[in-house]
């Protein structure tokens, strides 16, 4: 009697609960509305950020530490762009981009505070993660490919390049450099070398030259005495 009652419990909840999965993932699905309200709460809790209050639909009255900027800002369009299939090089993600424009912040005001204005823009930029149903901010979704690539047995080694980019790409600038003076100094060992024989050459030469002109005077001398001694004769 115990096992039938608690087998129609099991049957009673199991639909439900069948019913229920398809509907939580419908509701984990990125859309333009949660896009935006996370928009905002990524603006406003930015350090940076002075004043952000909304005045209208996709209004808001906005001031930053950043660049000088207190005025009207727009929400021009809000993109989705849903990379959550599993054949993606990220799967499990969207991305999420909220296209503004501060009203009177010319181009010639971005050029001055290009760095600026580009640190700033990327909060612009938020990727939803389809297994936690919420949008992240460009920090929490750095810091969740960190311990995904972590996890996983050849993220390892690819996590630790992009942690350590810098100080590779200073090793093999070392090593080019050594290979570089190594060359060198075979090439400059070469040329000392070539240098010391063309010297020795030279040293010979001039030896020989002095020789030959010892042996030329030697020779002149010899042909005077013979003359002079014809001339006595006759």
């Amino acid at each position: 009697m115990k096992k039938t009652i608690l087998a129609l419990i099991v049957l009673g909840i199991l639909p439900a609960f069948l019913a229920a999965v398809p509907a939580a993932r419908d509701a984990a699905k990125p859309d333009e509305a949660s896009l935006l309200a996370a928009w905002e709460t990524a603006v406003r809790a930015d350090a940076n950020t002075e004043v952000f209050a909304k005045t209208a639909e996709r209004a808001y009255r906005f001031k930053t530490r950043l660049f000088p900027f207190d005025g009207e800002l727009k929400v021009l369009n809000a993109l989705i762009q849903d990379y959550g299939g599993e054949e993606e090089a990220l799967p499990g993600y969207a991305f999420g981009s909220v296209e503004v424009e501060l009203v009177g912040f010319d181009q010639e005001q971005m050029s001055r505070y290009a760095r600026s204005f580009s640190y700033w823009y990327q909060l612009n930029t938020l990727y939803f993660d389809h297994k936690a149903g919420r949008w992240l901010s460009g920090q929490e979704y750095r810091a969740a490919l960190t311990r995904r690539y972590s996890a996983s047995g050849c993220g390892t080694a690819a996590g630790w390049l992009a942690r350590n980019y810098f100080l590779v790409i200073m090793l093999f600038l070392a090593l080019f450099l050594w290979w570089v003076a190594r060359k060198s100094g075979r090439q400059m060992k070469t040329a000392m070398s070539r240098q010391d024989e063309a010297m020795d050459i030279s040293r010979r030469s001039i030896a020989l030259a002095e020789k030959a002109a010892q042996q030329n005077e030697q020779s002149i001398q010899l042909l005077q005495q013979i003359l002079e001694e014809l001339k006595k004769t006759n």
